[in-house]
Order: C-alpha cells, then sequence, then structure tokens
C-alpha cells in the first residue's frame, strides 16, 4: 500500500505546481543586489552589485512538501544553504522562491515533529525547477517516568 502512494507522489507534485500559487510566493534578492530602475513595468531584472548593467542570471525554485502519508505539514520552512532566501509552505505544502542566482545549491526542508530533509539542485537561468520532498515524523519520545510509593 505504501509503493502505490509513492507512485502517486510525482503526479500530485506536478498536479499541484501547476495550479496558481497566490499567497505563496516569496520574493527575495540576496543582498548587494538592486532592482533594475529601466526595466520594462510588469518586469523585474536584478543586477549585479557591481553596477556595470549585466543581467544577472536567475531562475525558479517551486515546490512541493508533504510528510510519508501525502499529507502536506503546515508552516514547513524551505530555505537555501548560505543564502538569505527561505520561504514558508502555504496549506497546501506548496512553496516558490524567485530570483535564485543561477548556480547548485542546497535546498533544505525544516518542520518541528520531522526529520529535515534535503536536496542538491542545479539552477539554470530563466529555468524553473521542479522538486518535491517527503518528510518523516520524528517518533515521539517520553520521559522516563519513575514511581514511588
Amino acid at each position: 500500500m505504501f509503493s502505490n502512494r509513492l507512485h502517486l507522489l510525482p503526479v500530485l507534485a506536478l498536479l499541484a505546481v501547476r495550479a496558481p500559487l497566490g499567497g505563496q510566493q516569496g520574493r527575495r534578492t540576496l543582498p548587494g543586489t538592486r532592482t533594475d530602475s529601466s526595466a520594462t513595468p510588469g518586469t523585474a531584472s536584478v543586477l549585479r552589485p557591481s553596477g556595470t548593467g549585466a543581467r544577472a542570471a536567475y531562475g525558479v525554485i517551486d515546490g512541493l512538501v508533504t510528510d510519508t502519508s501525502l499529507v502536506p505539514p503546515r508552516g514547513a520552512r524551505v530555505s537555501i544553504l548560505r543564502t538569505s532566501l527561505q520561504v514558508g509552505t502555504g496549506p497546501r505544502g506548496r512553496f516558490r522562491i524567485v530570483d535564485v542566482p543561477s548556480g547548485q545549491y542546497i535546498v533544505i526542508v525544516r518542520r518541528s515533529g520531522y526529520f529535515p530533509s534535503s536536496q542538491v539542485l542545479q539552477v539554470n537561468p530563466s529555468d524553473t525547477r521542479l522538486i518535491s520532498y517527503t518528510l518523516a515524523a520524528v517518533p515521539a519520545q517520553l520521559a522516563q517516568v519513575t514511581i514511588t510509593e
């Protein structure tokens, strides 16, 4: 029964990613970058800190977080190691990180009560990476109880 659920995970992730994200979208830039004021309205491009006018190459990370029973845990934090980029998941377990400079990153998902999960990810210029994470619950550990008369 568990293996049947694993076959559904890629399908569910694909369907969930295609729907609009609404309030789950976060827009962040790295320290030292600024928005290009010469960009056309409705588009946001970011320049390199040197101010040379050359556009930096950015991508998007779009994903889904579920637990082992394919239920999305509320409030999971998705962060990119060694950057200030991080977002929370929405009620459906979805997240989106935009304006990620191209390169290779370690993406980490954390939620209290679950073991953290991470993945190495290559972000390409003008590309959207679709990923999914499955968090395993931490077994509850109770403190030792001593009974005396």
